[in-house]
């Protein structure tokens, strides 16, 4: 008889617990990160009755969990990588309507310019037409600016996001470390797991997920570990290593990720890959620093390629052309080394948007390119080698064994190009000089001025004086005289459609190439003077317009070209970038689902457990009813 009353008082405890449970499940449907919990039910050990074995009733073994790590895993790997492209999606939206928005972006600003100098050489004497380009001129610089205006702004939002995802990632990994402590010491209390506090662990785990890639272990003594990118602890057991926002080692402008660790601070950023963290960090060193630098290439290669053609024409007040923009110059990051590194640019056709970190190991200097990852490697005394650095020619002073330096070309092009002129009438549209053929000139040669030569320079300490008209005279088809009205050089040889050497005594040159074809006559004369109040000339306007399609951009792209490729190449990753949220929020809901699907409640499912065990409560009842009543009836025998 006491066995019976045994057996119902263990099923009255074991079928309690599991309608506590079940409420408990019931009344957590809503919470975020809990998993229904079911109770484990075992039969008693039997006990032996003559022969045979006889039940004794059940326990309640254990209290668990509906959870598999392996689910748990696939959820927070989806999670990191989908805020990965979520962050790195928004930012590219951000990017790409930016520099595609023909309001805002610079190429209605180009083409403007450029058609303003197209009507200036339709039209170089009118003043309308000058302040035209002026106008539009200042228009397209300010365009530039403002569009790195934008570019910087991005950069203080990155860097103020990766602040505080800091913030709430040291929050997170505080939170772990005393769960950790929590589960610890109730583990030591009895022979299971809190489950509540490991649910709470577990969604601070998946919270942090969204905010790096990470990876975690389960100790035996039911703690867990927690990494961040490639392996970095972060928790570890009740102890955490605090996150900071630390600056760049050469640009402290660029907020980084480090880590504090028994052995001191160290940067992490480059090994972060996932969630919101990495998200920021790919856009910026990917897309943001690239956009950055091609904007600033096509700022430098226009601003020196137009000053230079400009600067072979002549104004309306009888000068070559003085420089029409500023030449932006390379940002060099000398960062803590000891010595100072400077670059100037000496050659933009060959000049790339890439960044350089320029490592010196006392005898020599490593260059390596980070943009395509090539590595150069220069002798100390070749350092200052015109183009280790295409286009750029570096300088050093003071270097020791261990400096660093960042060089980034074309980074500033887009914030320091200005427009310089402010009279219309300084506009170069001339050519400097102009030629003409003698009317009397029996012969079918033609004269015409050709270009002053790229490498032309005028000596700082030498004032030239073309007051007089140089003199062209053919002795015989085949040689002539040169005269500035002093001096004669006597029978040059001519070959037609060869270049003519205009030279006088050394030192003098003019600097100037001419043409002349056909085939002259003895006698024939031909004059080379001064464009002086050319104001109707437009013939340098012309080769300025040509700047516009020239393929100025390594030889290979015009600078309309350059700009469409990068907005394209931007809309094209952007375009990408969305196609691959959207897979990504699929698998993501996916994951969430698999989770849901086993650790989730489901009230009806609930509600059928709360009816089963209830009705299993109220049999075992009738069961001790009914050993009642034996006993009863038992103890009535004796009375």
């Amino acid at each position: 008889m006491g066995n019976l009353l045994g057996i119902s008082l263990s099923g009255l405890n074991a079928f309690q617990q599991s309608l506590e449970t079940t409420a408990h499940n019931i009344a957590n449907v809503d919470t975020e990160g809990f998993s229904r919990q079911r109770v484990e039910l075992e039969t008693q050990p039997p006990r032996l009755y003559g022969d045979n074995y006889l039940g004794t009733g059940v326990i309640a073994s254990s209290v668990e969990r509906y959870y598999s790590q392996s689910v748990m895993n696939s959820l927070r790997d989806t999670t990191a990588e989908y805020n990965r492209l979520d962050k790195y999606t928004n930012m590219a939206n951000r990017l790409d309507g930016l520099l595609a928005d023909e309001s805002v972006g610079l190429s209605s600003a180009m083409i403007d310019f450029f058609d303003s100098v197209q009507d200036l050489a339709n039209d170089p004497a009118a003043a309308s037409t000058r302040q035209v380009v002026l106008s539009s001129g200042e228009a397209l610089a300010d365009r530039f600016n403002f569009i790195e205006s934008r570019l910087e702004d991005m950069y203080d939002d990155i860097n103020g996001e990766l602040s505080s995802n800091i913030d709430e990632a040291n929050e997170l990994a505080e939170t772990i470390a005393q769960m950790n402590q929590k589960i610890l010491v109730a583990s030591n209390k009895a022979n299971s797991f809190p489950n509540d506090l490991m649910d709470k662990r577990d969604n601070a785990i998946n919270r942090l997920s969204e905010i790096f890639n990470i990876t975690t272990i389960t100790r035996g003594d039911g703690m867990v570990n927690v990494f961040i990118g490639k392996g970095q602890t972060l928790v570890n057991g009740t102890d955490t290593s605090e996150l900071s926002i630390t600056a760049n080692t050469h640009d402290f402008s660029r907020n980084e990720i480090s880590l504090r660790s028994g052995s001191g601070i160290h940067e992490v950023s480059e090994f972060i890959e996932g969630g919101a963290v990495g998200g920021l960090l790919e856009f910026r060193s990917e897309t943001l620093d690239k956009s950055r630098n091609d904007l600033g290439l096509i700022a430098i290669v226009m601003a020196d390629q137009f000053n230079t053609q400009h600067g072979k024409g002549l104004n309306m007040n009888n000068e070559l052309g003085a420089a029409f923009f500023t030449e932006p110059v390379p940002e060099v990051y000398n960062g803590s080394s000891t010595g100072a590194m400077s670059a100037t640019i000496t050659d933009t056709t060959l000049l790339t948007g890439d960044e350089y970190h320029v490592s010196f190991d006392g005898s020599d200097y490593t260059i390596n390119n980070k943009t395509s990852g090539g590595t150069t490697v220069v002798a100390a005394a070749d350092i200052g080698n015109a183009n280790n650095i295409p286009g750029v020619t570096l300088g050093v002073a003071g270097a020791a064994a261990g400096d660093t330096f960042l060089v980034r070309p074309t980074e500033a092009g887009g914030r320091e190009i200005a427009a310089l002129l402010s009279d219309p009438k300084e506009i170069a549209a001339a050519a400097p000089v102009r030629t003409a053929a003698s009317s009397a000139n029996g012969g079918s040669a033609e004269i015409e001025f050709d270009s002053i030569p790229d490498n032309f320079a005028v000596a700082a300490n030498y004032t030239a004086d073309f007051a007089s008209t140089i003199t062209i005279t053919f002795t015989d088809p085949t040689t002539y005289t040169i005269s500035d009205g002093t001096t004669t050089v006597l029978g040059v040889g001519y070959t037609a459609g060869a270049q003519l050497p205009i030279v006088g005594p050394p030192p003098f040159d003019p600097g100037f190439l001419i043409n002349i074809t056909g085939a002259p006559a003895a006698g024939d004369v031909f004059t080379i003077e001064q464009n002086t109040d050319g104001f109707g000339d437009n013939r340098n306007a012309l080769l300025i317009g040509d700047l516009e399609t020239d393929k100025t951009v390594l030889s290979a792209s015009s600078l309309q070209e350059t700009y469409s490729h990068l907005v394209s190449s931007i809309g094209t990753d952007t375009m990408q970038a969305n196609v691959n949220l959207d897979a990504q929020n699929a698998m993501l809901t996916n994951a969430i689902q698999t989770r849901d699907n086993l650790s989730g409640v489901n009230l009806d499912e609930e509600a059928a457990n709360l009816m089963k065990f209830q009705q299993a409560y109220q049999a075992t009842a009738r069961v001790i009813q009914t050993a009642d009543t034996i006993f009863q009836s038992v103890l009535g025998m004796f009375g």
